[in-house]
């Protein structure tokens, strides 16, 4: 049997534990399943993807269950209810990411669906379509989609051939060089389209994700395309992971002996992994402003802006009694798990941490 655990932002009951209250420490998700409410999961969770205000769960199964903010039936299901705890979207699904109101869901077949809201283009289908109810936007073909990513209104796909397709706000950059109207770039992009990126070889590309305005590649090396701008980075090792916060990048590197976090960009409230830190590193999540680690003691430490609770209760760091939000930085390693239950997948969201276990 296994476990959701979570901690975090919880005003639109984002958490899925049937309340809106912030949680300071880990507590169970709860999940409707043949029309009983349990916290006990059969099937093994493999993915959790966060919008703004919802969450999404993918199974084993390729069961999705939903949560949250459902205003604009971002959560897969219609009438636009808060839904307070996980509730199954209809189908099988291979993968999913979320945005700030929308969510993309990639079935087995290689189908890509949208629903939310889009007064950005984040649903692909077109300007001036809404989703309050699942829509095909592009059918990629089986076994086509490699990988997607959704930040807050942009959403880049790569396929197995590793092209890469994209749509949303691109006034940054963010989805690369677009056709020119005029003399003016297109500041969206309404339906999917292929993208290009100046200096940036498709088929060399590693790993990707999306920022608050920015997209980021690792191939050969780092490049990122829009609002947020990064000298040359410089790594030693094999980079084997890139995560991206709304303003900061996160590499994954492995030395000879261990794997360590290498991290640029913003620190305003402690986004960056902690110097001084050197756990080994078993596994790593990145969500809006924060991240998790799993280490190789089976502890799941967390760092950064930790405003609502997602770092866990602070030990140790400076408090800022005059400001609130400083207060919450987490700029030290905070540990928020640490039990026998073995820790299987992390995931982080929007001020939200979530962690599986398979009970003993």
């Amino acid at each position: 049997m296994y476990q959701v655990l979570c901690c975090g932002s919880n005003g639109q009951y984002q958490l899925g534990i049937g309340n809106d209250t912030d949680q300071l420490e880990l507590v169970a998700a709860k999940f409707e399943i043949d029309g009983t409410v349990t916290t006990q999961l059969a099937a093994e969770p493999v993915e959790v993807v966060c919008g703004g205000n919802h969450t999404l769960v993918l199974f084993s199964t390729g069961e999705i269950y939903s949560c949250g903010d459902n205003t604009f039936g971002q959560c897969g299901h219609q009438g636009g209810q808060t839904i307070e705890v996980f509730r199954k979207i209809d189908g099988k699904w291979a993968k999913a990411a979320c945005g700030w109101e929308f969510t993309i869901l990639v079935d087995l077949e290689g189908k890509v669906y949208s629903c939310g809201r889009g007064l950005k283009g984040e649903l692909g289908l077109g300007k001036g379509v809404d989703g309050n109810q699942l829509r095909e936007v592009i059918d990629f073909g089986p076994q086509a989609v490699l990988s997607v990513r959704s930040s807050l209104n942009h959403t880049v796909v790569q396929l197995a051939d590793k092209r890469l397709f994209g749509w949303g706000n691109a006034r940054k950059g963010q989805l690369g060089v677009q056709n020119a109207i005029g003399t003016k770039l297109e500041s969206v992009i309404w339906q999917p389209r292929q993208l290009k990126f100046e200096g940036l070889d498709d088929l060399q590309v590693r790993f990707f994700d999306v920022g608050r305005d920015y997209t980021a590649f690792y191939s050969n090396d780092y490049k990122e395309y829009g609002k947020k701008a990064t000298e040359k980075v410089h790594v030693n090792g094999d980079v084997v992971g890139l995560r991206t916060m709304w303003s900061s990048s996160h590499l994954l590197v492995k030395n000879e002996k261990h794997l360590s976090i290498k991290s640029f960009g913003n620190d305003s409230h402690g986004q960056l992994f902690p110097q001084s830190a050197h756990p080994v590193v078993q596994q790593f999540e990145i969500g809006s402003e924060h991240g998790l680690i799993l280490t190789d003691q089976n502890s799941v430490m967390a760092w950064g802006w930790g405003e609502h609770g997602n770092c866990g209760e602070r030990s140790g760091d400076e408090v800022y009694e005059d400001d609130l939000s400083a207060a919450a930085v987490t700029y030290s390693l905070n540990t928020i798990y640490n039990q026998a239950h073995p820790v299987t997948r992390l995931g982080s969201g929007c001020a939200t941490s979530w962690i599986t276990i398979r009970k003993l």
